[in-house]
């Protein structure tokens, strides 16, 4: 749908290793997928975007690639950086309706599309390595997608999520979202203003916004950066629940954690030049 193809044959071939002894992972071989497909009469395929889409397609997360086939006029860069700043909302969002699963599926819904598509097109012109929106058309922008969520949702908790995802955006610095050939993953550099709110009412103990904050979304992973100093030192921590109950109460407070753990090595750092940081890959 996304592409206006017709699949009118697939063809699959699985190729086993042969057993090892080599130390590593083990290997469940190479799978082969050839397709044929075809325009609709009359149409022309543009197979540019095609290949790039196939190019993205294996670093993409299930859940951008769940949105991009509820909304295939998204595509899948859209989907990408929609997707994201669903799960970046997460750190702000205080909602016992709205957990990772649930906000998903919830952006899955026919209702929603004119909003992502409209906040997505905001993201894209915002970074655009050629013309990229000034401010305050982009700040326009924001308050406008905002007023048309208060008025096109009544309930309480998509206005909560919408709302969200529109500060994440406002507070996106910085992105390598055009880099697309080359990236592995998507990554957001946000003003530290963004989680003022969450900080002062779970995280009293923290006694300055950080100097900054990263985001980063890939496959099957997120991932937050926190440092209080621009030179920093700290770690990182890898989280790997067990099963998806644990990935949501994970995803509840991922943030919280890397601020607390970057916290710490602020304190532990006092006596030596460089600041405290913490990464924490979920």
């Amino acid at each position: 749908d996304m592409h206006g193809l017709q699949v009118e044959r697939v063809l699959v071939d699985m190729i086993g290793d042969p057993p090892s002894d080599k130390p590593g992972l083990p290997s469940a071989g190479v799978t082969l997928v050839r397709a044929i497909v075809r325009s609709p009469a009359g149409a022309v395929a543009d197979n540019t975007q095609l290949a790039n889409d196939l190019r993205r397609f294996k670093w993409l997360d299930d859940s951008a690639l769940s949105l991009a086939a509820a909304h295939p006029s998204l595509g899948l860069e859209r989907a990408e950086s929609t997707a994201a700043l669903a799960t970046l909302s997460l750190a702000l969002l205080d909602h016992p309706l709205l957990s990772r699963n649930n906000m998903l599926s919830l952006l899955e819904r026919p209702a929603f599309a004119p909003q992502l598509a409209a906040l997505s097109d905001v993201f894209a012109a915002r970074f655009d390595p050629t013309s990229p929106m000034d401010d305050a058309a982009f700040g326009a922008a924001i308050d406008d997608f905002d007023k048309s969520v208060a008025v096109g949702f009544q309930a309480e908790e998509s206005r909560s999520l919408l709302h969200a995802m529109g500060r994440c955006l406002r507070h996106t610095m910085r992105t390598n979202a055009p880099l697309a050939e080359s990236r592995r993953a998507l990554a957001l550099r946000l003003d530290p203003a963004l989680f003022a709110q969450p900080i002062s009412q779970h995280a009293p103990h923290v006694l300055q916004l950080p100097y900054g904050v990263f985001f980063v979304a890939g496959r099957h992973f997120s991932s937050f950066h926190v440092r209080f100093a621009d030179v920093a030192r700290g770690g990182l921590r890898v989280v790997a629940p067990a099963d998806s109950e644990a990935h949501v109460a994970e995803s509840r407070r991922h943030f919280l954690e890397c601020l607390n753990l970057a916290w710490a090595q602020q304190l532990k750092n006092k006596d030596i030049p460089e600041g405290g940081s913490k990464g924490v890959c979920l």
